[in-house]
């Protein structure tokens, strides 16, 4: 299943739920690739937001903050 995030853009790599829960507010940017093996797809505008479609069809976005030089998690949304 592929999630549609506007009428160009969808994910079409989706990622187990177990594994995109273990993302946590406070890890860098470089901590989630690592874990997840995939970027997710980039909706932000002047700032780090990746989106990710769980195996089970959540959508997960993941913000992040540049703090000390590092990009980190600041939020996580769950859900449409």
């Amino acid at each position: 299943m592929n999630a549609v995030l506007s009428d160009s853009i969808s994910i079409s790599k989706s990622v187990g739920n177990e594994l995109l829960s273990r993302v946590k507010v406070g890890m860098t940017y470089e901590e989630v690739i690592d874990m997840l093996k995939y970027e997710g797809i980039d909706v932000g505008c002047g700032t780090i937001i990746q989106q990710y479609e769980s195996s089970e069809g959540a959508l997960y976005t993941f913000e992040y903050l540049s703090v000390d030089g590092s990009f980190v998690v600041s939020n996580i949304l769950i859900g449409g």
